[in-house]
């Protein structure tokens, strides 16, 4: 079976969902799928309005008459799932959707804001063979505002590169003079990053030797404004964007990874999983999130790592990290049993084996839930 991947996330574009759709793809069978993607530079989308479905809509036949391909898979629903739907309905070609969790929250309020736009979406959304979502959050999210009922739906939880696999020289946490906090993340409100330099304030003093390390893109004018009105502006660094090589250095030189996400409601905004959970656990590092989203799914509590409540102050996560630093041996352990989980669960050929079998069997015939 031949596969068409449509999505405007793909790298070089940054982002978890480029990284996501990227590992899927670089595992399938030789020649057993082909890509639609923005020409634009770097993944930027050509063109607007109405004219952009036309344009999808025409590469996808473009590639047809080359690659013939049996299954269609919608990388973004909205803009892209309109064309697939015309192709669908021109050509036969059965299609399935995928979300991850903003999308979900933007389609939401699209339809409360234009109700007039529920039929057709509702309809697109119908022709689908099923659904593929990034977590048991999203596919929730899902059934909430869509038509779910008893079409098929596979939670498909992100990987990890390969080089990212089975490494032999990982983090060794706690075992240097100071203490490096991480996170890896692009520098939005949303990530909770704010909230760890405010949670450093009260434990600089029990932790002189502490740090903080950001990794990611944005303005980071804010938050060094904060680490100084903290009084730990030479305790925090935000590095920008770094290389892959260089971005493995850094987990390697860590300690902790932190990531307290917060549920931006008024930007539709919510972790759908958190890739960088996992790539933190492929360097054995013990780590911390919050119960938002999908995060649960990718920290387990007590056994990878440590979540802090969805509604958590600064001082909830402050009294975390001490915990965390304080008993060295739990967290070191945490770490261990996070690097096994993310090489037996989370590879990208283990993902692209359950999505063929599940697209596989949804065309044969199946019917329900086959998460």
């Amino acid at each position: 079976m031949r596969y068409l991947l449509v999505t405007r996330d793909f790298p070089p574009k940054p982002g978890g969902m480029s990284a996501y759709y990227g590992g899927l793809a670089s595992h399938f069978p030789k020649d057993g799928i082909a890509v639609v993607r923005p020409r634009g530079p770097s993944g930027v989308e050509q063109g607007g309005g109405v004219g952009r479905y036309r344009i999808w809509y025409e590469r996808m036949k473009e590639v047809y008459r080359r690659y013939p391909f049996d299954v269609v898979l919608c990388g973004n629903f909205g803009v892209l799932s309109y064309p697939v739907f015309v192709f669908h309905k021109l050509f036969g070609t059965p299609y399935f959707l995928f979300f991850h969790g903003n999308d979900v929250l933007m389609l939401r309020r699209r339809l409360k804001l234009n109700p007039a736009k529920r039929p057709l979406v509702y309809l697109v959304f119908g022709g689908a063979a099923g659904v593929i979502t990034n977590s048991h959050f999203t596919l929730k999210l899902v059934g909430e505002v869509l038509p779910l009922r008893s079409k098929p739906a596979l939670v498909l939880h992100p990987g990890v590169p390969d080089e990212f696999l089975g490494l032999k020289d990982t983090a060794e946490p706690f075992s240097r003079g100071t203490i490096t906090l991480l996170t890896v993340a692009r520098l939005a409100w949303r990530k909770g990053i704010h909230m760890v330099i405010r949670a450093l304030g009260s434990l600089a003093r029990d932790f002189p030797n502490l740090r903080y390390e950001v990794v990611g893109g944005g303005d980071g004018g804010g938050l060094r404004d904060l680490a100084r009105r903290t009084g730990v502006e030479d305790k925090v660094v935000l590095r920008g964007f770094v290389d892959r090589r260089e971005l493995m250095e850094i987990y390697r030189s860590s300690d902790i990874f932190v990531m307290p996400s917060l549920y931006d409601r008024d930007g539709c905004e919510v972790e759908g999983f958190g890739i960088t959970f996992l790539e933190a656990g492929a360097f054995a590092l013990p780590v911390l999130g919050s119960r938002t989203g999908g995060i649960p799914e990718a920290v387990l509590d007590g056994r990878t790592g440590r979540l802090v409540p969805s509604d958590f102050s600064e001082e909830d996560l402050a009294d975390v990290l001490r915990w965390m630093m304080s008993h060295r041996e739990e967290s070191v352990e945490m770490g261990r049993r996070g690097y096994e989980r993310v090489n037996s669960e989370f590879t990208y050929a283990g993902k692209v084996a359950q999505l063929i079998s599940f697209t596989e069997g949804c065309l044969r015939g199946c019917r329900g839930s086959c998460s």
